[in-house]
């Protein structure tokens, strides 16, 4: 019951948030660990991370990082899905940028949305590599794409990410939680 991000020193939070079932599978990659084992960290309360500059991380179960922002009391704050963010990149923006107050200039809007599109960043770590890619990791922009755990998780994964974190899944990602029953069914 500590805040980490002191609400009365912090004007508002863009919070990004993805889904459970894409997360293990694109977070295992990242941590060069086996998807269950990344499953496992993502139900501990304690999971914490150490960046290479040896910051330690606080990261805590999926759902509990979800509400510590979400939920902040005195915190305002603005929720990105990162599936909203792939299917209507445009809306996404437009939506943080109002939340921000930011007077919106198409041109600047489409330039920005074009130059940091998965595509752009993939092209640019090719030619100048990318620092938060891990040493092990080919790279790191790999697909970008949202919903790709449908074809990588098991049945029996699906159905422990779901039991573990279904109420937040309701919460946030509705269709997302249909798509899994449906898929473990």
């Amino acid at each position: 019951n500590i805040d980490l991000i002191m609400p009365e020193v912090t004007a508002a939070a863009i919070y990004i948030m993805r889904n459970p079932f894409d997360v293990a599978v694109s977070y295992a990659r990242h941590a060069n660990i086996p998807i269950d084992t990344m499953i496992d960290r993502m139900c501990d309360p304690i999971n914490c991370g150490v960046s290479k500059e040896k910051i330690l991380e606080a990261v805590g179960r999926w759902d509990n990082h979800i509400q510590s922002w979400t939920k902040a009391p005195g915190l305002p704050h603005h929720v990105m899905r990162y599936e909203d963010m792939v299917a209507n990149p445009k809306t996404a923006y437009r939506n943080m940028l109002n939340f921000l107050q930011v007077p919106i200039q198409n041109k600047i809007l489409r330039k920005a949305l074009e130059e940091t599109s998965f595509k752009a960043m993939q092209k640019q770590e090719e030619k100048l590599g990318f620092k938060e890619k891990p040493a092990e990791a080919n790279k790191f922009f790999v697909s970008g794409k949202a919903g790709g755990w449908v074809d990588v998780l098991t049945q029996v994964q699906v159905a422990r990410i779901l039991n573990e974190f279904e109420a937040t899944i309701e919460e946030y990602f509705p269709e997302i939680g249909e798509q899994a029953r449906t898929f473990i069914s």
